[in-house]
């Protein structure tokens, strides 16, 4: 899920070894219930959807997939 500080927009990056990272990223226009990611973020990446409130960087984590209708990369 994308938050916000400021004036930037932030997602929990999943990194290897199972801890999250900030990563800064630059959205696009909202898209149903999510943003479209311009900049920022690789195709196969994997975020946090729930829980930012009470997420920290370098939190250990467990993934759970969760299936997302197939994306069409920004032009």
């Amino acid at each position: 899920a994308v938050f916000q500080l400021q004036h930037l927009s932030q997602v929990y990056l999943l990194t290897d070894s199972s801890t999250l990272q900030a990563v800064t990223v630059v959205t696009g226009p909202k898209s149903g219930e999510g943003w479209v990611i311009k900049e920022g973020l690789k195709v196969g990446d994997k975020v946090a959807i729930i829980g930012n409130a009470s997420l920290t960087p370098n939190s250990k984590v467990e993934a759970i997939v969760q299936k997302w209708p197939e994306a069409t990369p920004a032009k």
